[in-house]
C-alpha cells in the first residue's frame, strides 16, 4: 500500500468522540435552548456521555449553559465563526439573485439556490415568477437532505459518503418513502453523479436540480414547476438552461469573492 492509499483510508475513518460532539451540536439546528433530556431524546446518546461531551464543548466556547435552568445553547464561538462567513454568503447572494431573477423570468418557473447544512438543505436565494404558479419557497427554508432532487444533487455533488443500509430508517422517514430500499437510494445518487442532474416528482409539482460549485462548495440550482408540464423535451430544455445559469453563477460568485463588483 502506498502513502496515497494510506492517506485516503485514514481520511475516511471517523472519531467516535467527534461524531458525538457533532450529533449534539446539530441538535441546535432546531432552534432554542435544549436541556439534557432534550439532547438525549434527539440523539439517543447516553446521558453521561452527553454531559462529558457538552462539558468539553463548553470549555472551548461551542456551548454555554444557563446556571438556573441548566439548558444548553450555542456558545460564542459560533457567533465568531458566523461573522467570518457572513460577508462571503452575502456576496454570493448578491451575485446570485439577478441570475435567478433572469432565469425565472425566462422559464416562468420558481428557481432557488440551496446548500447543505448538516442533514438538511437550506434555500439561500430564490426567485418566483410574476405570473403563474408559485410554490411558497422562502429564503432560509429547510428540508431534509434526503428528500427531493435538490438534496440528491447536493449529496451527489459533494461526494458525501452515506451508509444507506446503516441509516436506512432515517433516510426512509426523511425522504417520505421516496425510495424502496437502500439500493434504490444509492442508485439515485449514482445517477445524479453520472448525469449531472436529478429530477423528482411529488404531488402536482416537479423539481429539477443541477450542482453548481460556488467558492469551492457544492450548491444546488433548482427549478420547480407543475407536473403537467414535465416531459422529455421540457427536461432537456431545463437541464440546458440550468447548466448555463450555473456557469454564470459560478463566474459571478468567483468575481464577488475576489472583490470585483460585477
Amino acid at each position: 500500500m502506498d502513502s496515497t492509499e494510506r492517506n485516503i483510508s485514514e481520511s475516511e475513518r471517523t472519531v467516535g468522540a467527534v461524531e458525538c460532539a457533532m450529533d449534539i451540536l446539530l441538535c441546535f439546528q432546531r432552534g432554542g435552548p435544549m436541556k439534557l433530556h432534550d439532547i438525549h431524546a434527539a440523539t439517543g446518546l447516553n446521558k453521561s456521555r452527553i454531559l462529558r461531551t457538552a462539558g468539553t464543548l463548553m470549555k472551548y466556547g461551542f456551548l454555554k449553559q444557563d446556571p438556573a435552568s441548566k439548558a444548553y445553547a450555542l456558545g460564542p464561538v459560533f457567533f465568531s465563526l458566523a461573522g467570518t462567513l457572513a460577508p462571503a454568503l452575502d456576496r454570493a447572494k448578491r451575485a446570485a439573485q439577478p441570475i435567478l431573477d433572469a432565469l425565472t423570468a425566462e422559464l416562468g418557473q420558481t428557481t432557488m439556490l440551496s446548500n447543505a447544512i448538516g442533514d438538511e438543505r437550506v434555500v439561500i436565494v430564490r426567485a418566483e415568477p410574476e405570473h403563474g404558479l408559485r410554490y411558497g419557497v422562502s429564503v432560509g427554508q429547510r428540508r431534509s437532505l434526503f428528500h427531493g432532487a435538490t438534496g440528491t444533487v447536493l449529496i451527489a455533488g459533494s461526494g458525501m459518503a452515506i451508509d444507506s443500509a446503516r441509516n436506512w430508517n432515517t433516510i426512509r422517514e426523511r425522504a417520505e418513502n421516496t425510495y424502496a430500499d437502500p439500493a434504490d437510494f444509492d442508485a439515485a445518487i449514482e445517477r445524479a453523479r453520472r448525469d449531472g442532474y436529478a429530477l423528482s416528482r411529488r404531488g402536482n409539482a416537479f423539481a429539477l436540480a443541477v450542482p453548481v460549485v460556488l467558492a469551492g462548495e457544492t450548491a444546488a440550482l433548482t427549478v420547480v414547476g407543475p407536473q403537467s408540464e414535465m416531459n422529455d423535451d421540457m427536461r432537456d430544455t431545463l437541464r440546458k438552461r440550468l447548466a448555463d445559469a450555473s456557469e454564470r453563477l459560478r463566474d459571478a460568485v468567483d468575481l464577488w469573492s475576489e472583490g470585483i463588483n460585477t
